[in-house]
């Protein structure tokens, strides 16, 4: 069985409800991070499987100013 490779990427809270983040990866495929200690307009960093919607890691890179 072939295993998709862990993508890394740079990407921005663009929602935020109830504690829960909404994020946009470059895949197009929106992917929420539960409990989330963001808020939106930050740029965090994320790790996933191509097509797949579970967030693997997730860490602040910078908050929005």
């Amino acid at each position: 069985m072939y295993s998709s490779p862990n993508i890394t990427e740079e990407t921005r809270v663009i929602i935020k409800e109830q504690g829960t983040c909404t994020v946009q990866a470059k895949d197009d495929v929106p992917r929420t991070i539960e409990n989330c200690p963001y808020d939106v307009g930050d740029t965090i960093s994320i790790t996933y499987k191509r097509e797949q919607p579970p967030i693997l890691e997730h860490h602040l890179v910078r908050e929005e100013a």
